[in-house]
């Protein structure tokens, strides 16, 4: 897109507080333009489709531009903000300084309220006009005035004097009054030649329209496509979850729970309402909790996978053992978002472990001691 408008230095899309969240250019600038015309009527309703400013200082470069912008909403239909492109003044200027005219006429364009945005003219000297200026004969602005969108009329240049006939077109779609005047004493076949030069700003303007158009629904597309993907990615998690056998909980990067499956759910005899947003030492005191909150903290911070063994009571009123497994889980951008912890019930294995430790002892005894006293063997 750039290479084909290659006049443009920066596309720039900008949230619905006017700040800018994408900029592509060479300098990232650091301002909001939700004071700006073009943005007001874009994010009121008053204006829809492309937006073309007034004549502007940008910014970011200092120079001269026009701001050409258009309104892009959310999946609810609400407006998010616009992409707005800059376009130098000085290459409108250059565009219009290569038609070849007769020496006493003159191309420009001027904006709604027809103040002038750009000039060509032989008879022109250096900085013969200012940007911005409104000043128009007043025949002009008696048609302007009925609503007329394309007339052609005689009058008095506003700068030089001379008289001339004049014919101007509304390009509609940017509001912007293309002017051609040449004198009477040129040729009027030059005026074909405005013709030409009408039909090319118009076939601009609408090539600028379709790209704005195509980006922003690139944008829609690769949001959409992403929600979509986490929406699936979810849903699968969710299913995996729920049918482990095993205790499975989300935490935040700084321990405060998210989720748990429903096997928790039954472990602890409550429900996921009952416990999300609370850390693992706001409901057990005891020092395994403790170390396990701060091993959790240590995953999210570092990334590194960790294990422990936890005990906790159960709803009806037994110790489960479980063997902990906490994963540190990454956005797209490879930030740390969660911890996923994985508890594998080893109360079987707890128990038997016991058991073996009490039988072991037994036996010591035995060996040791005489069988009907009690005491030691000498």
């Amino acid at each position: 897109q750039r290479s084909i408008l290659s006049q443009t230095h920066t596309w720039t899309v900008i949230d619905a507080g006017g700040k800018i969240i994408i900029h592509i250019g060479d300098t990232q600038p650091r301002f909001v333009i939700s004071d700006q015309e073009f943005f007001i009527d874009l994010k009121s309703g008053k204006k829809s489709g492309l937006a073309v400013s007034k004549p502007l200082v940008d910014r970011a470069t200092g120079k001269p531009v026009l701001i050409l912008a258009r309104a892009y909403a959310d999946k609810e239909g609400h407006f998010a903000g616009i992409v707005a492109v800059p376009l130098s003044i000085f290459y409108l200027e250059h565009l219009l300084s290569g038609f070849k005219l007769e020496p006493k006429s003159v191309l420009l364009l001027r904006d709604e309220d027809l103040g002038q945005i750009a000039r060509t003219s032989p008879m022109d000297k250096p900085d013969s006009y200012v940007v911005g200026d409104p000043r128009v004969s007043k025949e002009l602005k008696a048609l302007i005035s009925t609503g007329a969108k394309q007339a052609t009329y005689e009058s008095e240049g506003a700068y030089d004097k001379v008289e001339r006939v004049f014919t101007y077109r509304l390009i509609d779609n940017a509001s912007i009054y293309a002017i051609a005047g040449i004198a009477k004493e040129d040729y009027l076949a030059e005026w074909y030649q405005w013709r030409r030069m009408s039909l090319g700003f118009l076939g601009f303007f609408l090539l600028v329209t379709n790209l704005l158009a195509l980006l922003l629904y690139r944008h829609w597309q690769q949001q959409r496509q992403a929600e979509l993907a986490l929406q699936k990615s979810e849903h699968e998690f969710r299913t995996l979850a729920e049918n482990l056998p095993d205790c499975v909980v989300r935490y935040t990067p700084d321990a405060r729970v998210i989720y748990i499956n429903s096997t928790l759910e039954n472990v602890l005899g409550t429900k996921l309402d009952d416990i999300v947003g609370t850390k693992p030492t706001e409901r057990h005191q005891d020092a395994g909790f403790r170390e396990y909150e701060a091993r959790i903290i240590a995953v999210a911070n570092s990334g590194i996978l960790d294990e422990l063994e936890l005990s906790h009571p159960q709803a009806d009123g037994s110790v489960r053992h479980n063997h902990m497994r906490m994963v540190a889980e990454r956005n797209k951008a490879g930030e740390i978002v969660s911890v996923l912890a994985i508890g594998h019930n080893i109360t079987e294995r707890k128990e038997m472990e016991e058991s073996l430790k009490r039988h072991e002892q037994h036996l010591q005894h035995i060996a040791f001691h005489d069988p009907l006293t009690g005491l030691p063997n000498r």
